[in-house]
């Protein structure tokens, strides 16, 4: 299986331009780096798969292990009970990326998901092009080589948006349009928006790095899911009404942050509760509501242990 096209793809100019190249070349049945799609695209976890405990969500690792390890330990994480989602770019940038897939792999076994972000799609495209004698173009690709099959196999697997019943969550890697159905959005959107540029019409386009008028996407995201997603590490913690970006830069020498949501039981009864008020004094009856002050959650985060890489 050959994947030349995501070597490619990993060249910092004309990016994404190539990754809509591939997508015009191979049809939509590859992923924005040329690798096989994954089983499931769009992962839901449904409520009797969580764990009694609280959900997490982490930022992206970028091989950071020593910070995902005192992150967890910060917030208490509970092994037997929590669960945990990651939000993508697991790995390059930082020191440890193959031992963060490692435990990736093996905590997904239990309660823990994770999502596909660009740097994931284009470590596995290079981890393939390596069967094929073809060397990494990049130096934070060099630690490929160490994936076991494993981890390839975990890697494949991972989707692309992970919704998390009951909560009214949806987690990405990079983002989504405004408007667009989730099962209409563009894979290079969810793995690697930041921008959008508005449309006359009301409708956006959305791109993957900045063009003169265009804006971060969250500001227009309206629901009804809360977003929580990574990638954006330039802007750092992105905290806007109904979606929340957690890239806060480990491997640059910024921290590494996780959003702490309470368990859904009690969150469900909390809700209930305003749900009887509402009924109570004749208003609408509503869903779980879509701000993370609502769901309760606490963001924390643990500063990185070095400047790993100088830019994002």
């Amino acid at each position: 299986m050959g994947n030349c096209f995501g070597l490619h793809a990993g060249c910092r100019k004309g990016h994404q331009h190539q990754q809509q190249q591939l997508q015009r070349l191979h049809g939509p049945n590859l992923s924005p780096a040329g690798n096989p799609l994954p089983p499931v695209i769009h992962r839901v976890i449904q409520q009797h798969e969580l764990g009694p405990g609280r959900l997490v969500v982490v930022g992206d690792v970028h091989g950071c292990l020593v910070e995902l390890f005192q992150l967890l330990d910060a917030v208490k994480f509970d092994y037997a009970k929590d669960n945990l989602i990651l939000v993508g770019d697991m790995c390059n940038k930082g020191p440890r990326s193959q031992e963060v897939i490692a435990v990736a792999r093996l905590l997904s076994e239990g309660r823990a998901w994770a999502v596909r972000g660009n740097n994931d799609d284009l470590a596995l495209a290079t981890w393939w092009n390596l069967q094929q004698g073809i060397a990494p173009p990049l130096p934070k690709l060099s630690w490929v080589g160490q994936l076991l099959p494993e981890d390839v196999q975990f890697m494949m697997g991972l989707p692309f948006s992970v919704t998390v019943e009951g909560y009214n969550l949806i987690v990405v890697h990079g983002g989504l349009v405004p408007g667009v159905p989730l099962q209409q959005q563009q894979l290079v959107h969810l793995a690697a928006l930041r921008d959008v540029l508005p449309q006359p019409d009301g409708s956006f386009i959305g791109l993957e790095r900045a063009q003169e008028g265009s804006l971060p996407w969250a500001g227009f995201w309206q629901g009804p899911q809360h977003i929580i997603f990574g990638h954006d590490s330039v802007r750092r913690l992105q905290t806007t009404p109904h979606a929340t970006g957690i890239d806060t830069g480990c491997p640059l020498g910024g921290q590494l942050t996780a959003i702490v949501l309470p368990p859904l039981r009690e969150l469900q009864q909390r809700s209930r509760k305003l749900s009887a008020a509402q009924q109570h004094h004749n208003q609408q009856q509503q869903l779980l509501p879509l701000t993370l002050h609502d769901l309760e959650a606490v963001l924390v985060s643990i500063p990185s242990g070095s400047t790993y890489v100088a830019d994002g």
